[in-house]
């Protein structure tokens, strides 16, 4: 039986007009009952490509032929609008949800929208949901527990990083510990560095927290009494 659709990370910038598919060769596919299986790897090198904030390139259904995810440039420079020819597109919110809409001549429109809770996992690669066409129904995408994706460090067009945790700053508690607070994406687990000097830079893995719901991080340095200073990081992966 065939494998259902994951990709691979790094994930390659929004401004990529085209690059080599991100999807990953073991597992590259979607289906849907009245479509039969929709290969996102395409040709490899004009494939699905998932980027920072939006989705391009070209996926294939022998049924129907290729469909586009976009161009990978929308309009205003970071996502598809969705509201003309020249700029739509599968869009990827900072949570994983995809929204919008992919195009195929032969299939017309396919939609991402919340009541097919399309999107991608940003922690495995695994994605899962429905996509909709009016004229072939639901189409899989994978479920949560689905094939497994590699992620290496995400690093993205511009220096950004998909995954990247934001720092907040410590707060000291009465018990002498340290509590470490910041924000990252949603349930994504980071591994909480240390470091007591900052030349030369030696940072070292003293734990890990996950991100909350709504992104937020936090962790407890019980270990912050026995060092007089203590720099902190969180770092993914």
């Amino acid at each position: 039986m065939k494998q259902l659709l994951t990709l691979l990370l790094p994930l390659l910038s929004a401004g990529s007009l085209q690059a080599a598919t991100t999807i990953d060769g073991a597992q590259p596919y979607a289906y849907g009952a009245n479509i039969g299986w929709i290969d996102w790897r395409g040709d490899g090198a004009h494939g699905a490509v998932l980027a920072s904030g939006v989705c391009s390139g070209f996926i294939y259904s022998a049924n129907v032929g290729w469909i586009s995810l976009g161009s990978g440039a929308p309009l205003n420079g970071t996502q598809y609008q969705n509201n003309s020819a020249t700029d739509y597109g599968v869009n990827i919110d900072a949570a994983g949800n995809l929204s919008g809409s992919a195009y195929g001549a032969n299939i017309g429109w396919i939609q991402f929208e919340p009541k097919g809770s399309p999107q991608v996992n940003l922690a495995t690669g695994d994605l899962s949901g429905y996509a909709y066409s009016a004229n072939c129904g639901w189409i899989s995408l994978g479920s949560a527990s689905g094939g497994h994706l590699h992620t290496g460090p995400g690093l993205l067009g511009g220096g950004g990083n998909a995954l990247s945790a934001k720092f907040g700053g410590v707060s000291p508690q009465s018990n002498g510990s340290v509590l470490l607070y910041g924000s990252g994406v949603p349930n994504l687990v980071y591994t909480v560095l240390a470091n007591t000097q900052l030349e030369p830079l030696h940072w070292a893995p003293i734990g890990t927290a996950q991100a909350g719901p709504l992104g937020t991080l936090q962790f407890f340095d019980i270990n912050a009494p026995s060092f007089k200073q203590r720099f902190y990081r969180f770092n993914y992966p």
